[in-house]
């Protein structure tokens, strides 16, 4: 698992788009396994963003560094 996202509690994707759950919000909501984050992959480079918290980020993976 890609270190990067293993911090922030993300599930990766393999390559690409990948929607998954959020680690900030989605304990606390009504609707916890609603896909509401994406996490794109690609270039070396990954971010994320989350549709009903809004926490986005981005960094260099380290894997490819």
């Amino acid at each position: 698992m890609n270190n990067v996202l293993a911090r922030n509690g993300i599930t990766p994707p393999a390559t690409g788009h990948h929607r998954t759950t959020c680690p900030q919000c989605s304990d606390y909501r009504k609707k916890r396994g609603e896909r509401c984050m994406n996490v794109w992959q690609d270039h070396g480079l990954v971010w994320w963003k989350c549709h009903h918290c809004k926490w986005e980020s981005s960094d260099v993976l380290e894997d490819a560094a």
